[in-house]
C-alpha cells in the first residue's frame, strides 16, 4: 500500500509522535520550566530542613554536633573558622581565581547557577541532622549529587558540573595544600565553606577585607 504525502513529509517530535516545529518548540520550554521546577523543589526541601531543625533534630534522636564541627551557624563559621584558615594571602589569591572562574562558567551556563544555589540550599538544610558525624562525607554526597544533576538537566551538558567542581575546588585545594599547609574545610563543614569563598572573594572586592 503506497504512503500518502502527507504522511510521509510528517515531522516527528521528540517523544516520538508526529508534530510540528511548534511543538517542538512547546516541548523545549517545558523542559526549562520542568528544570526550573526540580531545582526549586531541591531549594524548598534544603529550606524545609532548616527550617524544621531545632525541632527534628532532637525529636529523630540524633547524637549532638561531633567535636569536629562545632560551629552550628554559618556566620560563626565564617568568622571563626574560615578566616582563619585562609589567613595566607596567597592562598586568598589562589582561592579568588577560583572562584573568579567559577562566576564565569555560572555566567555562561546559567542553569549550572541555579543548580549551585539549590544545592547549596539542600546543603544548609542537611547540615544540621549531619553534624554529629566527624566529616562532611553525608553532606557532600548530598550537594554534590543535586548539583550534577540539576546542572546536567538545565544546561543539557555532564561535563559543566565537573567543569565548574575542577576550577573552584582545584585552584583552593592547591591553596591550602601547598601554600597556607592546611586542611580544606570543605572535608568537614562542605556547604558552608563553598558559600564561603563567595562571600570572602565579595568581601575583598568591596574593600570590607584584605588580603
Amino acid at each position: 500500500m503506497p504512503h500518502s504525502p502527507a504522511m510521509s513529509h510528517s515531522p516527528v517530535s521528540p517523544r516520538g509522535f508526529p508534530g510540528t516545529d511548534k511543538d517542538k518548540k512547546s516541548s523545549d520550554g517545558g523542559s526549562v520550566m520542568d528544570s526550573v521546577f526540580a531545582a526549586a523543589l531541591v531549594a524548598a526541601l534544603g529550606a524545609v530542613l532548616y527550617a524544621a531543625a531545632d525541632q527534628a533534630v532532637p525529636a529523630l534522636g540524633l547524637p549532638g554536633a561531633s567535636d569536629a564541627k562545632p560551629h552550628g551557624s554559618f556566620w560563626e563559621f565564617y568568622e571563626q573558622n574560615y578566616l582563619t584558615d585562609h589567613a595566607n594571602p596567597q592562598n586568598k589569591q589562589m582561592h579568588f581565581a577560583g572562584t573568579g572562574l567559577v562566576i564565569l562558567l555560572l555566567a555562561m551556563y546559567p542553569g549550572a547557577a541555579l543548580a549551585m544555589a539549590s544545592a547549596l540550599a539542600l546543603g544548609f538544610g542537611v547540615f544540621p541532622y549531619t553534624r554529629f558525624l566527624p566529616n562532611g562525607a553525608a553532606e557532600a554526597a548530598a550537594v554534590v549529587s543535586a548539583f550534577v544533576l540539576l546542572s546536567w538537566r538545565t544546561t543539557g551538558k555532564l561535563y559543566v558540573p565537573f567543569l565548574i567542581m575542577l576550577c573552584g575546588y582545584g585552584f583552593a585545594w592547591v591553596g591550602h595544600f601547598f601554600i597556607e599547609g592546611n586542611r580544606p574545610a570543605t572535608f568537614i563543614y562542605p556547604s558552608y565553606s563553598l558559600a564561603s569563598d563567595f562571600v570572602m572573594l565579595y568581601q575583598f572586592g568591596s574593600s570590607a577585607l584584605s588580603l
